[in-house]
């Protein structure tokens, strides 16, 4: 049913960009303009230097197994000193470049409109890049159709997308604390902490970036795992340049930079 209220959705529109992150919902959004739109739709991948390149590399080859074509654009949130700032709207500064990119690009090469991946969980938390989604007319079918990520995973699995049981990801500006400055060089520091963690085989983990200190949030079921390879791992992340390396025994939770804005909210 989910798949049919997708395509009747799209069939509003004659063609498409489709904005993929490499992620699961951004993809099945992609999988469905693709069967609906055949060549009138696109999808355009931000080459932002917040975006891992593993995450820009998925995304490429999902395009191909899709059957999607793909443009690469390269956004530069990096030169706002707003963006940089690192406060509460940090990431609608950073979707508000993307999606006024999206949305020049679409009207330049004549497609009717801008699709993102957003689910219907995704509107019961703190998303700031929502309201940057609102005011670029920006249009989320997962979400306007009430469906959620468990519903998103079912259908991908369905249409045998190889991402169907990806992990969630998200920007590595995410990693670091608000009131911390985005940098290139902690951009790039991160990615590499999250890198050392992937070799070591985990699959749902982030590295919080805290100045001297890299805090690990994995599944509480790993942590005898992570405790087998401390070793290796502290020396990998310490030789990054980090000094301390702890983990976080609240274990993996998304978005867990928003607690403190939550907690700052209700003071």
């Amino acid at each position: 049913m989910s798949i049919r209220s997708l395509k009747k959705y799209l069939e509003q529109y004659e063609s498409a960009v489709v904005a993929l992150s490499g992620g699961v919902d951004s993809s099945l959004v992609a999988k469905i303009a693709s069967k609906v739109f055949g060549s009138k739709a696109i999808a355009v991948i931000s080459a932002s230097e917040s975006l891992p390149e593993s995450e820009r590399r998925l995304a490429v080859k999902l395009c191909a197994e899709i059957g999607i074509p793909f443009r690469e654009i390269k956004t530069t949130e990096l030169l706002d000193p707003n963006y940089r700032a690192n406060d509460g709207n940090r990431c609608f500064v950073c979707k508000s470049y993307l999606y006024r990119e999206l949305q020049t690009f679409a009207q330049h090469e004549g497609y009717d409109v801008v699709l993102d991946g957003a689910n219907a969980d995704d509107l019961s938390d703190y998303r700031p890049g929502r309201q940057a989604a609102k005011d670029h007319n920006i249009k989320s079918p997962l979400a306007e159709l009430g469906i959620n990520k468990a519903k998103v995973r079912e259908i991908a699995k369905q249409l045998q997308l190889p991402n169907w049981n990806k992990p969630a990801s998200a920007c590595l500006a995410s990693r670091i604390p608000y009131g911390t400055e985005v940098t290139r060089e902690v951009l790039s520091l991160v990615e590499q902490a999250e890198e050392i963690m992937r070799e070591a085989g985990f699959l749902q983990f982030r590295v919080r970036h805290h100045d001297s200190v890299a805090r690990i949030e994995i599944a509480p079921d790993e942590f005898a795992r992570i405790i087998e390879n401390r070793e290796t791992i502290t020396r990998q992340m310490k030789e990054l340049g980090y000094k301390f390396v702890s983990l976080d025994l609240d274990g993996f939770r998304s978005g867990s930079m928003n607690e403190l804005l939550v907690q700052i909210a209700q003071s």
